[in-house]
């Protein structure tokens, strides 16, 4: 997504979530100051490596307690072979430990962190994403990083750092797939209702929920299909009789 359709968005999601601009502005520096520190893929690398590894489908894995089932279903009628596997942050430990690779992780590190290290160290491609809540965070978790990732930012991207459009590690791993032409996602431990979060937390996680439910509708309008696992699961059993 270029920068000038995702900019008006980016702005009113600031305006919403009551985002500091001002740490905004210092995680693009520190994204920046990264890239050019890190051994991260940046410019044609990055871009031949996100192509080469997605492919004409995909499976997004979102990080609700529905996703062991819904990959569950998935392994089940082999639908996960011949799909690129994107998942979003503490998602790809959780389906590492019931034997699936993710190809890609999209995250700020704020979930399964040394599981995530772990994963990209073995070759899983991170997209270390910063914002203005965890750039120190996530400047020293590049330095850790032992395979391969690129650095990620939600505001204007600069040298170095890409912004393929997105708020949460979820609908950021959709538009990725978008991004690289992917015209159909199924999507497995998606939940926008029900997080793991309490209190105070809970009412904010709801807000990025809805955030992340709207700007994967609107990946949806622009022509990408987006399945559940058990719509992606009925619709290859349809096929299959239909093809006998």
């Amino acid at each position: 997504m270029k920068w000038a359709d995702w900019e008006a968005t980016y702005d009113t999601i600031l305006n919403d979530m009551s985002l500091n601009r001002e740490l905004e502005a210092r995680a693009l520096e520190a994204a920046v100051r990264a890239s050019s520190v890190t051994r991260c893929l940046k410019d044609d690398a990055a871009l031949a490596e996100l192509r080469r590894r997605i492919g004409h489908s995909c499976i997004v894995c979102g990080n609700s307690p529905g996703l062991e089932h819904d990959m569950g279903i998935l392994l089940k009628c082999g639908a996960v072979q011949d799909n690129t596997i994107i998942a979003a942050d503490a998602a790809g430990p959780r389906i590492g430990r019931i034997g699936v690779v993710p190809d890609i992780i999209v995250t700020d590190m704020d979930g399964e962190t040394e599981d995530e290290i772990g994963q990209n160290a073995r070759g899983t491609l991170l997209l270390l994403h910063f914002h203005g809540d965890n750039a120190e965070r996530a400047s020293e978790i590049s330095m850790r990083l032992g395979g391969p990732f690129i650095i990620t930012v939600q505001s204007m991207p600069g040298k170095g750092v890409f912004n393929f459009g997105g708020f949460t590690d979820g609908d950021r791993a959709v538009l990725l797939a978008e991004e690289f032409g992917i015209r159909s996602v199924v999507l497995a431990g998606f939940d926008f209702l029900s997080p793991y979060e309490q209190g105070r937390e809970r009412e904010i996680k709801l807000r990025k929920l809805r955030w992340a439910k709207s700007i994967m509708e609107g990946a949806s309008e622009r022509g990408v299909t987006l399945l559940s696992a058990s719509e992606s699961v009925s619709l290859m059993e349809t096929n299959k009789k239909v093809n006998v």
